[in-house]
């Protein structure tokens, strides 16, 4: 490949033939080769013994995190099963326990908060929205089972079933309660067959209905109901 049989005696070593690009290299320790100009946007890299031309193997060829500026993450993250990745305040990706999906269910934690509102009686929020527990429901439910914190119900079933409102007393009095089926069952909401919703005893929600109630105090006879708001 080299012009003169003195390699060592060359000022100058040429390769022939050659093409702008080419690159010449060791490939012993008494000769030399030419590597001919690789693919357009491909790197040069060691295959460990020789140089070569190729594209970068990302699990291996690279390190460092990448930054968000970049359209990295910022950050190293391991997310564990189901949880979602997201960009907190730094602004780096990370992942919390209180954010995960499984393919069927969104999980937000146990508590979905609206900040910014200001707080009413039985904490219940304004106008502009509702802060405490959001639940889930799969099945008939009796809410005088419930803690108080829980104010959004999202129903969920194929078929029908029931959602009974708590029992209406000095303490539920003022509590507001958004009921939404997103299920494709009827869901019958009832105040318990006595305290009626609106003058009935019961609502139904149809696929993506929706329903504010709130519990008040009848002061001509001392019973409570519920108000759709």
């Amino acid at each position: 490949m080299l012009i003169s049989p003195s390699f060592d005696a060359l000022a100058v070593h040429v390769v022939q033939p050659y093409a702008v690009g080419d690159i010449i290299y060791a490939s012993s320790t008494s000769a030399m080769t030419k590597l001919t100009i690789g693919t357009n946007k491909y790197a040069l890299l060691s295959n460990g013994t020789i140089p070569a031309w190729g594209q970068l193997d990302l699990t291996a060829g690279v390190t460092g995190i990448l930054p968000v500026a970049n359209g990295g993450t910022g950050a190293n993250i391991s997310a564990l099963v189901n949880q979602i990745p997201f960009f907190n305040a730094t602004p780096v990706m990370t992942t919390s326990a209180n954010l995960t999906f499984d393919g069927t269910t969104l999980l937000v934690g146990t508590t979905l908060t609206v900040t910014g509102l200001t707080t009413a009686t039985g904490g219940i929020k304004n106008s502009a929205g509702y802060t405490g527990t959001v639940l889930e429901v799969t099945d008939t439910l009796s809410m005088n089972a419930l803690p108080n914190n829980y104010e959004t119900l999202i129903c969920n079933k194929a078929t029908a079933f029931t959602v009974t409102l708590p029992t209406g007393n000095s303490t539920v009095l003022g509590r507001r309660y958004l009921i939404k089926n997103v299920g494709v069952g009827v869901v019958t909401v009832t105040g318990n067959g006595v305290q009626l919703i609106d003058g009935d005893v019961t609502q139904s929600l149809y696929q993506w209905d929706d329903i504010i109630v709130q519990c008040y105090l009848i002061a001509s006879t001392g019973l409570y109901a519920w108000s759709i708001m």
